[in-house]
């Protein structure tokens, strides 16, 4: 028995294996610098009740963090390929801990506005800088990459269902002393990368500046844009439409909401790793498409009959594409340009990603309201299947490993 449970250990902790200490803390940033801003779900409602916005005022302030998300990526993508990505990592830091005091000390809109714009701006940023660095640190050793990235997806959306369920249980009225401890937080998160040995740079290879888009395939590099902008569009929905027709749809409402995207967050984090360690031979392209269409083909199933053990399973299909999609995406993507401004083009897959989730809540809104939540996610499952043609057409395709 004892035997037995040592092989189970060894087989479920082997996906864990391999990382340097260095790449662990910077998943531990990951992980803390998700559970902060994973504030951003709960900021309307500290706008509305709290505050006393409106609901316009507040949804203006939540698209100018939008904004700020897609400038951030592009601007500190673009000065990771000429300043250490270490100090920019820092400076996101300390700028989302300067957006925290400014919440506690100020109610003016205009200042919240540029604290809010701040806000998207250092965590895209952040976002950018790490895993430009990181990666940069894994010495172009494909395995330890694809690994990194997806222990940090673990911990994103780990550290967003810690924020879920911290905010759930404490009143808007002590929001306060929560953007309190996370300044604290992240000043003490700066300290510990500065003073860390194990955060300076050593051994990191010099990228080759010889290498252009003429080695690279430019359609695989613009598809895979699309791709992402696309599917972008339906993870928008998540935060938009879906919660709406889950909670009028189904008898449970708000608190099926709250079960599916609880069911979400406890999948990822014990299965997410394992899934890609499976996979990990597997052709890359073609598992993009297929994550891709599992993320649209789960919400076509919302149509069938409203019994909730259908919105359960339709939830963990949709787990299944996510776990696929968003770390191969992102791997493949920096497969694809590991030698030609790799930060620039990092900002560029964020800023994709950003995007897609300012147009797509309001592109989904219009259709939900105008043609209902069937139409909506027919077309969402219509994008998945465009994903997964886009893909196959490119499974030839040879990656440079």
């Amino acid at each position: 028995m004892k035997l037995y449970i040592n092989k189970l250990f060894r087989a479920y902790t082997t996906p864990f294996r391999g990382l340097s200490s260095t790449l662990w803390r910077g998943i531990t940033l990951t992980l803390v610098e998700s559970i902060t801003s994973g504030i951003i779900f709960f900021l309307t409602l500290y706008f509305v009740n709290n505050l006393h916005f409106s609901m316009t005022q507040s949804a203006s302030l939540i698209s100018i963090y939008a904004t700020g998300t897609i400038i951030g990526s592009v601007t500190i993508g673009i000065l990771t390929d000429r300043i250490n990505p270490k100090n920019l990592s820092l400076f996101c830091l300390l700028l989302q801990s300067i957006v925290f005091i400014l919440l506690v000390k100020f109610i003016n809109m205009y200042v919240i506005a540029v604290a809010l714009f701040s806000l998207g701006f250092s965590t895209y940023g952040f976002t950018t800088s790490l895993n430009t660095w990181m990666l940069n640190r894994c010495l172009e050793d494909t395995e330890l990459e694809l690994k990194f990235i997806n222990l940090s997806r673990v911990a994103v959306n780990l550290g967003f269902g810690i924020a879920g369920i911290l905010l759930t249980f404490i009143e808007i009225t002590y929001f306060k002393y929560i953007f309190e401890s996370f300044a604290l937080t992240l000043i003490l998160c700066v300290i510990a990368i500065v003073i860390d040995t194990q955060f300076i740079p050593k051994n990191e290879p010099k990228k080759s500046s010889q290498a252009t888009f003429t080695s690279i395939n430019k359609s695989l590099y613009i598809s895979l844009l699309f791709s992402i902008l696309m599917i972008g569009f339906i993870i928008s929905q998540l935060g938009s439409t879906y919660p709406v027709y889950i909670s009028d749809i189904y008898p449970l409402g708000t608190k099926g909401v709250g079960f599916l995207f609880i069911l979400d967050t406890f999948i990822v984090a014990i299965c997410q790793a394992h899934l890609i360690h499976y996979l990990q031979n597997f052709n890359k392209i073609k598992l993009i498409g297929i994550g891709g269409f599992f993320m649209g083909f789960s919400l076509i199933l919302l149509n069938l009959p409203p019994i909730f053990l259908f919105a359960i399973f339709s939830c963990i299909v949709w787990t299944i594409g996510e776990m696929i999609f968003i770390p191969t995406s992102q791997f493949v993507f920096y497969n694809c340009i590991r030698n030609n401004k790799p930060g620039q083009h990092l900002g560029i897959y964020q800023a994709t990603t950003a995007f897609s989730r300012v147009i797509g809540p309001l592109a989904g809104g219009i259709l939900y309201q105008q043609a209902g939540g069937h139409t909506l996610w027919n077309i969402c499952g219509l994008i998945g299947l465009l994903c997964l043609f886009i893909c196959f057409k490119f499974r030839n395709v040879v990656l440079k490993m």
